[in-house]
């Protein structure tokens, strides 16, 4: 058996503003989502064996400041999805085209990523991950919620056992979807979307 946390980052500059960013509106993570980094040192173990992280700067700087280190691997196929010519416009701007345009959601924009292709290039890092994971490792990812939605919903379709769950619409920055995979590489969902470990004044997302 071994453990994969994935981790969403913590708040952007773009997310205090509210502004759409997807995978090329690249900002830092704001005083608060260094904070909110911080609060995984005692939330994660302290002994990882593997860390990988998107390459984007919100993911990557959360990484550094909750472990201490570098991701050993930065996968673009964690990256957030493509919001093409949306990113950087305000989230109240992104609304007011969807309904000028009538659509169903901003994911149905052209100039998005297509919902299958985000989809096929998550789940071919999580597969190569778990794929080279050995029985005693525990894996961190620190990525995106969409990303972890993504991952969430496969393991669901797949079988993945649980006790109780539910797929939030939301999730908090910094919280942590947690699995235990065992050697068949089945997989057990423990939690998603824990943030229990960041204080009430910090909590966003």
């Amino acid at each position: 058996m071994f453990e994969v946390y994935v981790i969403r980052h913590g708040q952007s500059e773009a997310n205090k503003a509210k502004i759409h960013q997807g995978n090329g509106y690249d900002t830092d993570l704001t005083e608060e989502g260094r904070l909110q980094a911080a609060t995984l040192k005692t939330a994660l173990p302290s002994n990882p064996t593997k860390i990988i992280a998107s390459p984007l700067k919100r993911a990557h700087q959360t990484c550094q400041i909750a472990t201490g280190d570098d991701a050993q691997i930065l996968d673009k196929r964690l990256m957030e999805r493509s919001l093409g010519e949306l990113e950087g416009l305000s989230q109240q701007r992104v609304k007011e085209i969807v309904v000028e345009m009538d659509l169903l959601n901003r994911f149905e924009h052209p100039a998005c990523e297509k919902s299958e292709v985000f989809r096929a290039r998550v789940i071919e890092a999580w597969d190569e991950i778990l794929s080279k994971a050995s029985a005693g490792d525990k894996i961190f990812i620190f990525c995106h919620g969409g990303v972890m939605k993504a991952i969430a919903n496969y393991l669901g379709e797949r079988g993945a056992s649980y006790d109780y769950i539910t797929i939030p619409k939301d999730r908090r920055n910094c919280c942590i979807d947690y699995y235990k995979v065992a050697e068949d590489r089945s997989v057990r969902i423990e939690y998603v979307n824990n943030h229990e470990h960041i204080p009430e004044e910090l909590v966003t997302g």
